[in-house]
């Protein structure tokens, strides 16, 4: 049985971002009374998309918005719950899976890839060893060819309170250092991460 909130959740994903009136939506499916856990893994699945009104801009703006404890209150249960290193079926594996696709850095624009790093992120604050190698490493491969989408992210995320995600994002900037190469975008990341 499906109620008219969780119809709502299914239909972003085949919706164009241009035809989504995100107050509107967001007004009626608080009256639904949507899961958050529910509402979070449809974000997830439409963080990468540029011009869509709930990209990985509106989850990031969220998170940031709280502090550690309030966040990890919820981010932590949403992980544990949503991802699993055997199931290829969630929202987060299948944004894990595609980020490691070899040469996927090479084919996409720097707006995708800003989006996908930023979700992506997020996820480094999980208490999960697995999720955050693993998040690390995509990371890694999805921004070694998207320099200008790593010196966004390393901008964005540089006033985060959450260590785990600052130790991360630093080893991402040095796999991305040793993987990248272009010289000049070295030095840039190299520049970006001393002055920070």
């Amino acid at each position: 049985y499906y109620r008219p909130g969780d119809i709502a959740l299914d239909s972003l994903r085949w919706r164009s971002g241009d035809n989504i009136d995100a107050k509107k939506f967001l007004s009626f499916i608080k009256k639904q009374d949507v899961d958050y856990h529910a509402w979070l893994d449809t974000l997830v699945q439409l963080a990468p998309i540029p011009n869509h009104p709930f990209n990985a801009n509106l989850w990031h703006n969220k998170m940031m918005s709280y502090k550690l404890p309030e966040r990890e209150s919820f981010l932590q249960y949403f992980l544990v719950y949503n991802y699993s290193p055997d199931s290829l079926d969630s929202n987060i594996s299948r944004l894990l899976n595609w980020a490691w696709s070899p040469g996927v850095g090479k084919k996409i624009t720097l707006a995708v890839a800003e989006l996908a790093a930023k979700i992506l992120c997020w996820f480094l604050c999980s208490t999960m060893n697995c999720l955050r190698d693993r998040t690390t490493k995509a990371l890694v491969n999805l921004l070694q060819y998207q320099t200008g989408a790593l010196l966004v992210i390393l901008k964005e995320f540089r006033k985060v309170d959450d260590p785990y995600i600052i130790e991360r994002l630093y080893a991402v900037a040095y796999g991305c250092i040793l993987r990248t190469p272009d010289v000049k975008d070295k030095q840039s990341i190299g520049k970006l991460v001393y002055n920070q």
